[in-house]
């Protein structure tokens, strides 16, 4: 978390990244050594999508926020040109950093 460079305040989405891990990690207490994941779900997780916390990671931004955030802008400024955030030459993702997975990730 310090490597990060997140604040302290972040505590919360580390102990959920850890429960993401875990439940997805082979024990020796469930029988055939399986995950918790596959026996809730009777599929093995995909390992290959998983990253590290704290790392960067490249966010689409959706076309309907994108054009939302350009209707503020331009209502907000009168002078403001087109190809301005919204627009097709504006950007369609942005660098954030990862801190937690969602419940649709597997």
């Amino acid at each position: 978390m310090f490597q990060a460079g997140l604040p302290s305040n972040y505590w919360t989405y580390v102990i959920g990244f850890v429960r993401f891990m875990m439940n997805r990690t082979p024990t020796k207490t469930i029988t055939a050594f399986q995950t918790p994941f596959e026996i809730i779900y009777k599929k093995k997780p995909d390992p290959f999508r998983w990253r590290m916390f704290g790392c960067v990671a490249i966010v689409h931004i959706p076309t309907e926020v994108r054009n939302r955030e350009a209707v503020k802008d331009t209502k907000k400024q009168k002078n403001v040109p087109k190809i301005a955030t919204g627009s097709k030459l504006g950007p369609a993702a942005e660098l954030m950093v990862l801190i937690g997975y969602t419940s649709r990730v597997s």
